[in-house]
């Protein structure tokens, strides 16, 4: 008995399904004399590189001269078919790979054809051919003689080199889709009069990945297998591949984050002889199939199944969500080498289902922060007793102070401050009314009119001498112990401000212009009110080391440093 691949290899060029743009060169290069003296033809298995290779054999062979439709009739045309003719030889290049097979072939091409035109070498998988046999190649690839024509086939097109590449007519053969690989089935099915259901049609479909030539393989086992009657059960047996209640079962203990029930039922396809990488690889492209239906609905195109197994996947995908599907996804292609290469594939298939069922306890960082930042700090706070205290080393400290007469810095006068400042922050779209312009009271005015606009502007300036007008120049005067701050209010925005504030009390414009003068200094504020950052620290440390913070001393003690106490130099 014949197998149907070689019983239904095409015999014609409209036979060839899936390579239109290739089968129609190769036509027109026939009809119009124009047949290059080396092809090489690239692509998948199954696609069809060796079956053109025969059929152009054929083409330029037929004794019934050279044609696009060979009879099939005559003896050159029977011959090749049955890969018995003299004039047309097939070499397996894995095992004629080596310098003096392809100096054989070199002298064997000199010679004329013994009865057909044309001298046809066809070479399968030869990117297996040495290097050495390749450059033996090179001449006579580049100079045949004009009764020879070379037609070399591959699956692995990057192993062939550029030397060879260059001297042919390259073609690459794409991968057939499903619809491509349906429709040639089911005309041998019909022909065959066999008997086979849409869920038996669609698991061929994709066991076959884009091969037809392993579509027409299984479908001959099948046939033997359960005589002419075909269903999803005869594969599922056959193969050893997940029953689709039992993919389905599976997948959802482990959406569900069900550890228990997960191992369980894994235990127990092991039990029935289920392979791990079996159920590795159906779990794989089950989560596919459920992240298509989740991300494409109405797309029933986009997958290989039947109709109620298509239903089925939509219910589920209303069950989870995308992310935990793609987190799913994700872990199991990420384990295909180990789950390859490992020795102990059960276990490691124990492991890995397990640690996907957890993914659905995760939450989204997203949503983390977005909780995160609905909720407020006071609510996290414990409630305190009117005595008590979150900091009491702390509280301690502050007691010592107030003994030694040290001002207590108020630790939420800064904030109070710039609550104040923020209050009385006036919008630059605002009209803001200023006090009559006098020769006394211009610098006040600008003075108050700017540390309102901005908070920066009320840090620097502490007082209306820092800022003069002469000669319509307006000149700020900057403390040096502030000179980290100046480039802040630098900046063009800061910049604009302040002449377009110039500008609205005095009426003119005014040329800017910063001084960082020594001398002058922020005035410091009295202890009750808001702690300036300004005033040297030195007027803030103790008299002597006795009266210095027991926390300083305690963080001395752990850096292994040594406090300094810096006085205020009297003033002369």
């Amino acid at each position: 008995m014949i197998m149907l691949a070689r019983k239904w290899r095409p015999k014609v060029f409209d036979e060839i399904v899936g390579q239109d743009p290739i089968v129609q060169t190769i036509k027109n290069a026939i009809l119009y004399n124009k047949v290059s003296q080396a092809y090489l033809f690239a692509g998948p298995r199954g696609s069809g590189k060796t079956t053109l290779a025969r059929l152009l054999a054929k083409a330029m062979n037929c004794q019934t001269g050279i044609t696009v439709n060979p009879c099939n009739k005559c003896s050159s045309c029977l011959e090749i078919a049955s890969s018995n003719s003299i004039d047309v030889l097939e070499i397996d290049g894995a095992s004629n790979r080596g310098i003096n097979e392809v100096r054989e072939l070199r002298e064997l091409v000199q010679y004329l054809p013994n009865r057909d035109r044309f001298k046809i070498i066809i070479i399968d998988e030869v990117h297996m051919l040495t290097i050495e046999a390749f450059n033996a190649l090179l001449k006579i690839l580049e100079e045949p003689p004009q009764h020879v024509i070379f037609i070399f086939a591959t699956t692995e097109l990057s192993k062939v080199p550029h030397t060879i590449t260059s001297r042919c007519q390259q073609f690459e053969f794409r991968r057939l889709n499903s619809q491509e690989i349906k429709e040639r089935l089911l005309y041998i099915i019909e022909q065959e009069n066999i008997t086979i259901s849409s869920s038996a049609l669609s698991m061929i479909l994709r066991i076959s990945s884009g091969s037809l030539r392993d579509a027409l393989s299984i479908l001959d086992q099948l046939v033997s297998y359960s005589q002419n009657n075909i269903t999803s059960d005869s594969i599922i047996k056959l193969f050893g591949f997940l029953h689709t209640d039992h993919k389905f079962q599976l997948a959802q203990f482990i959406i569900d984050s069900d550890i228990k029930n997960t191992l369980s039922l894994i235990q127990d396809f092991f039990e029935k002889g289920y392979s791990p990488r079996t159920i590795y690889y159906d779990m794989c492209s089950h989560f596919r199939n459920l992240l298509i239906t989740i991300t494409c609905p109405n797309q029933s195109n986009l997958l290989d199944l039947d109709e109620h197994e298509y239903q089925l996947l939509i219910q589920q995908a209303k069950k989870t969500d995308t992310i935990t599907i793609l987190r799913i996804l994700n872990t199991l292609l990420d384990s295909d080498f180990y789950m390859k290469n490992t020795e102990q594939p059960a276990i490691y298939l124990e492991m890995l289902l397990a640690k996907t069922s957890q993914y659905k306890k995760l939450k989204n960082l997203e949503d983390t922060i977005k909780e995160l930042s609905n909720q407020k700090i006071e609510n996290k706070i414990p409630n305190l007793q009117k005595n008590e205290s979150l900091f009491p080393e702390l509280n301690k400290s502050i007691e010592n102070k107030s003994k030694t007469n040290i001002p207590i810095v108020d630790p939420f006068a800064e904030k109070k401050s710039l609550s104040s400042t923020k209050n009385d922050y006036t919008s630059p779209t605002s009209i803001t009314e200023y006090p009559t312009k006098t020769s006394d009271n211009i610098n006040e005015t600008l003075y108050s009119a700017l540390i309102n606009k901005k908070p920066i502007f009320n840090t620097i300036l502490s007082n209306p001498q820092q800022i003069s007008i002469k000669n319509n120049i307006l000149t700020i005067s900057i403390p040096k112990n502030l000179e980290l701050l100046a480039n802040q209010i630098q900046s063009s925005d800061n910049k604009n401000v302040i002449l377009s504030t110039a500008k609205d009390i005095l009426g003119k414009q005014v040329t800017l212009s910063f001084n960082f003068d020594l001398h002058t200094q922020i005035q410091q504020l009295p202890s009750d009110k808001t702690f300036n950052p300004s005033v040297n620290i030195s007027q803030q440390l103790p008299a002597n080391k006795d009266d210095i913070d027991p926390i300083i001393k305690k963080a001395a003690e752990i850096f292994k440093g040594s406090i300094i106490i810096k006085h205020p130099k009297k003033p002369k």
